[in-house]
């Protein structure tokens, strides 16, 4: 059915926008420190995962990974991580490139990265 009334078509995208974004919402992140991961959890299944160790109170972040992309899930994790070396007086060294742009564009958040981020960036093992 095509919509050809103006505000009825306006009320149809702030419906769709409004749905978009409860979906979001239902996405929900959990780090689970003692195993080294961030999950990004949307309807019961994983959509996204970041490992990390933390050791003399350094969190190296090795790899992000969203499972879909351009719904935000690969920032929700590394946001996550973030509050969780706030919350534990951790400094961040972020070897997973997307990491460290997320947290270089941030100057609250860069204020945590351990001196010398950004060098030798390979997503793999510091």
């Amino acid at each position: 059915m095509e919509i050809n009334n103006p505000f009825l078509a306006y009320l149809k995208l702030i419906l769709y926008v409004c749905i978009s974004i409860k979906k979001i919402d239902k996405m929900e992140i959990v780090i689970r420190p003692e195993e080294g991961k961030v999950l990004a959890i949307d309807e019961m299944k994983e959509v996204g995962l970041m490992e990390f160790e933390i050791s003399d109170d350094v969190m190296t972040i090795m790899h992000t990974r969203a499972f879909k992309e351009g719904k935000g899930i690969g920032r929700a994790l590394v946001v996550k991580a973030i509050d969780y070396a706030k919350q534990n007086s951790l400094l961040i060294r972020p070897v997973c490139t997307y990491a460290f742009a997320v947290m270089s564009k941030n100057p609250e958040y860069s204020k945590l990265l351990v001196e010398g981020s950004g060098e030798c960036l390979t997503c793999g093992i510091w």
